[in-house]
């Protein structure tokens, strides 16, 4: 028998969206669909075991409070299955059920009155909820009058009163004060080691990591990448600070488009794998969604199928054609004008068009092979969409050869373009991959970094003892001089240290092909614990008069390593900062 409280079976929910409020008239008059649906959640599958922590990574509108919400029982899917195994308690908001006249008391026994406690569970529980809250005399005023910090105090105490099956976390938190914050996380803790589930929102990954042991990460409504805790949450803060790289430093801006048609390393497939992308031209000064109807495929052969529409969903149900949804800049799926589209909306931190993949028919594994792409989209801009495949002998993206561009009903234009793939083999990808990594794009990579003790093994350091973190770069010939930052943070996420490598002096980092930088803690103030070090590579603002969005960050690698201060007095826990200070006492004589 399964041990899953929560199992989530191919869940989607979209939402109708209208172009003018005259539209919903109409449609509830005549019954025709005016709307087109915006899918929030697309084929959503996981399951949460009893006694298991996970937390719920992602950006603003990926769909992380829409699942909560229909886990909670608060909303019901528009397709898709949801088994949940328990009591639930759902802290979804900073108000559960107020009524905001009442006062903090009545507001307590009429939220465990709905959750079906008698008398007397609710004068015990009461006390509890009071006690913990700490809201003082405000507890006997409306809460009309309570701040919001007041308010997540006294919702949280409420929601886990109650020890539940299953406690449901959305960023409740977030208005409270450090004090109540790192009470809530020990009442949470209390529950999760009584075995109970824990699902828990937040957009602070040290918090996710502090309270959880694995992690989903949600972007446009689906799963991008689930596992253990530490994992998930360092690929996607690695993912955000290249976003913000790429979107604010203009050296890193002007790079990438520089070199927008080489080919990168996961650009390179099997010889029986073709990659192709659409993407906006490099002058495109249009930012919006394009809306992608249909990708299909066509070729002569008398052998087997020469006829493929691509999917558009992610069930790849096919091994002939399919999206690659995920790291690239393919969008939610949509419902537009009753048709099932795609959305294909341009993103910094992503690989560059949306990328589709097409099996190489065997009766062309030798031989040229001629085909034929035709795609339908609507979109409002004169700019057309580019489309390319990877040449893998060339090692760069080269382009399609539009044939005709036909204006169809309602806005819609279809494209046909075509072009001769030439065969390949795996002598010729893993010489592709080769030079692609001799040309990097980058001229700095970042390899490892190492904590090393003057007594103690590698990256296992003793209090106060001295030690040094060397962080080991590899450069191409043309690699300029360049600053590396050091930036060490406990496993919980508090930030201990941070340091560039040029602070105090200019280091010459020319002319060598393997680097290392030394930082060297003569004095160990670290206390006892686990630390993460993250690495950040990129030209110097401290010694030319230079503006951070003009720095270029060369690269960067977070929690590349991690090291353990181990306690020297075992009976003794000193805080953050372990230094033991001067002490002195200054008597001064009774005057009589």
């Amino acid at each position: 028998m399964s041990s899953s409280v929560i199992s989530i079976e191919n869940l989607s929910q979209a939402y109708p969206i209208y172009k003018k409020p005259s539209d919903m008239l109409w449609e509830t008059v005549t019954g025709k669909v005016q709307h087109d649906l915006f899918w929030a959640l697309h084929n959503i599958s996981f399951n949460v075991d009893a006694g298991q922590r996970v937390g719920l990574i992602g950006p603003n509108g990926a769909g992380k409070s829409t699942l909560l919400q229909i886990i909670a029982g608060n909303l019901k899917p528009t397709s898709g299955k949801v088994h949940v195994n328990g009591s639930i308690s759902a802290l979804l908001s900073l108000a559960p059920s107020w009524n905001i006249e009442e006062s903090g008391i009545e507001n307590i026994r009429f939220n465990l009155l709905m959750r079906g406690c008698d008398n007397r569970q609710i004068k015990l529980l009461t006390d509890e909820i009071i006690d913990f809250a700490e809201l003082g005399q405000f507890i006997y005023q409306p809460v009309k009058t309570y701040s919001s910090g007041m308010s997540a105090r006294l919702s949280f105490a409420i929601g886990t009163a109650i020890s539940p099956e299953i406690l449901i976390v959305d960023e409740v938190l977030g208005a409270g004060d450090g004090y109540f914050a790192g009470k809530a996380v020990r009442r949470m803790k209390d529950v999760c080691d009584q075995g109970k589930a824990l699902l828990f929102v937040s957009h602070s990954t040290a918090a996710v990591r502090q309270m959880c042991d694995t992690a989903i990460w949600i972007e446009d409504g689906s799963i991008r990448l689930q596992g253990s805790v530490d994992h998930v949450t360092n690929m996607y803060e690695e993912d955000m600070a290249r976003s913000n790289d790429q979107s604010i430093r203009l050296a890193n801006i002007r790079r990438i488009e520089k070199n927008i048609h080489l080919v990168m390393p996961d650009d390179l497939d099997g010889p029986d794998i073709v990659r192709l992308r659409l993407r906006l031209p490099e002058d495109s000064k249009t930012a919006g969604a394009r809306y992608i109807q249909e990708i299909r495929f066509q070729w002569d052969s008398p052998f087997q199928e020469n006829n493929i529409q691509v999917p558009l969903d992610d069930s790849n149900n096919r091994f002939d054609s399919y999206l690659e949804l995920m790291g690239c800049e393919w969008g939610r799926l949509y419902t537009r004008q009753n048709v099932i589209v795609r959305m294909l909306t341009p993103r910094t931190g992503a690989k560059k068009g949306g990328h589709i993949l097409l099996k190489r028919p065997a009766e062309f594994a030798s031989q040229a092979w001629q085909i034929k792409v035709t795609w339908t989209e609507v979109f409002d801009s004169s700019t057309d969409l580019i489309l390319e495949y990877v040449d893998p002998i060339a090692v760069v993206w080269k382009p399609f050869k539009i044939l005709s561009k036909e204006t169809l009903s309602k806005g819609w234009i279809r494209f046909v373009a075509s072009e001769m793939l030439f065969p390949t083999d795996d002598i010729s990808i893993e010489q592709a991959k080769i030079t692609v990594k001799e040309r990097r794009l980058s001229p700095i990579e970042i390899l490892d970094a190492v904590a090393i003790g003057k007594k103690s093994l590698e990256n296992t350091i003793a209090e106060r003892e001295p030690f040094s973190i060397h962080v080991h770069v590899e450069c191409l010939d043309d690699a300029p001089p360049f600053c590396l930052n050091l930036i060490v943070y406990r496993t919980d996420g508090v930030y201990m240290f941070w340091q560039p490598s040029d602070y105090h002096r200019q280091l010459d980092t020319s002319g060598a092909k393997n680097i290392t930088v030394i930082f060297n803690f003569d004095d160990n103030y670290f206390s006892s614990g686990d630390y993460e070090i993250t690495a950040v590579a990129n030209t110097s603002p401290w010694h030319k008069d230079i503006i951070q969005s003009e720095t270029e960050v060369f690269d960067r690698k977070t929690s590349i390593s991690r090291f353990s201060i181990t306690k020297e007095i075992q009976t003794v826990q000193f805080g953050a900062v372990n230094y033991r200070a001067r002490v002195e006492i200054i008597k001064e004589n009774d005057k009589p």
